[in-house]
């Protein structure tokens, strides 16, 4: 840990940091895209419950091919999220990620020149992998309950509630 900070005394160590954080970012936004792909594929199979498995790695070859605000555009048109701030967060954590790959280094190169920069962008990268973080973890909760209530369906049982604060609902309509 002290040999972490140690490194940020420096400007080289500090570039370094802003670098490897810019990596760790764009890593999460690859998650947050895989998660909606994942989401997708599991609607998708849940919907054509026929589908061989052929059938299900085209679908996966298809969906890996698409953008990730075509992804997020496809999903919002199944999980229809009763809490409109979860749907802005995900539209942000899109736009956040589309400035990460697109436009980060050509807008913020000016921050590289001082130390007090180099500490923004760190910051700045941070929050940004927070929130992609935070996007991936409500994805993949959505995908976990939605093939949970499958496989309850499935075996004839209604879908188990949760003993806690439910913090926002998410219907999916899956056609018969």
């Amino acid at each position: 840990m002290s040999e972490s900070l140690d490194m940020l005394k420096s400007e080289e160590g500090q570039l370094n940091a802003v670098f490897a954080c810019f990596g760790s970012a764009a890593q999460h936004a690859q998650f947050f895209e895989e998660a909606l792909a994942d989401f997708l594929l599991a609607y998708n199979q849940a919907c054509n419950k026929s589908l061989s498995v052929a059938d299900l790695e085209a679908v996966d070859m298809k969906l890996r091919k698409k953008t990730m605000g075509t992804l997020l555009v496809d999903f919002k048109k199944y999980a229809k999220i009763s809490d409109n701030n979860v749907i802005k967060y995900m539209d942000t954590a899109l736009v956040n990620r589309n400035f990460l790959m697109h436009r980060f280094f050509l807008e913020r190169g000016d921050y590289f020149k001082t130390e007090a920069g180099r500490m923004g962008l760190l910051k700045e990268l941070v929050g940004i992998e927070q929130q992609l973080r935070a996007a991936t973890s409500v994805t993949n909760g959505i995908r976990i309950a939605l093939r949970n209530a499958m496989d309850a369906k499935r075996r004839g049982e209604e879908a188990r509630k949760g003993g806690g604060k439910t913090l926002f609902t998410v219907d999916i309509d899956i056609p018969e």
